[in-house]
């Protein structure tokens, strides 16, 4: 996948703000952080890691984004989530502002409800946004087989049930 896929807010300022709304379900996985080598969740190795899509006003037109982070973030998200679950929201129909806040180590990301309702139009044109496969992808490498030929590197195997393998129709976009 392409970089520009990806929802980037560390332009190396302390604080970055971008208004959406999140579709479709949570991907977990694990990753190890120098080798970036991706296992399914219930797997020992690596460090827990999340995406979801996210989708922005990009040049005019909703655009899905893979917002993905580790497990701080996976707890906010997830307290956001219920809490307006709570309310009798659905996640998936609300503008949320995320905002991130501080550098490194340090950063965090906080998730707050946009007053303003989605209209119809709005809903509509969301419901045919094309989400964005989720699953993360082994870093490309070249191993051998029994023969001494070469093969790709195996598949992740998260599979086309698993909530990482996303895809809808994209019919016309309305920004929000």
């Amino acid at each position: 996948m392409a970089g520009s896929y990806f929802l980037r807010m560390n332009d190396g300022t302390p604080t970055k703000t971008v208004t959406g709304v999140f579709r479709g379900d949570i991907c977990v996985y694990r990753e190890d952080r120098m080798t970036r080598e991706t296992y399914p969740a219930d797997d020992p190795r690596g460090a827990f890691r999340f995406r979801i899509n996210f989708v922005v006003n990009e040049n005019g037109a909703m655009t899905a984004k893979i917002f993905n982070s580790s497990t701080g973030t996976h707890k906010a998200l997830t307290d956001y989530i219920n809490n307006l679950k709570a309310q009798g929201k659905d996640y998936t129909k609300v503008i949320t502002k995320l905002t991130r806040t501080g550098q490194g180590v340090e950063t965090t990301y906080t998730m707050e409800e946009v007053p303003q309702a989605l209209t119809p139009q709005q809903l509509s044109a969301l419901n045919g946004i094309r989400l964005l496969n989720l699953e993360p992808k082994s870093k490309t490498t070249t191993t051998f087989n029994d023969f001494g030929t070469t093969k790709p590197a195996a598949s992740t195997g998260f599979g086309a049930d698993s909530a990482c393998a996303i895809a809808t129709p994209n019919p016309d976009n309305v920004p929000f």
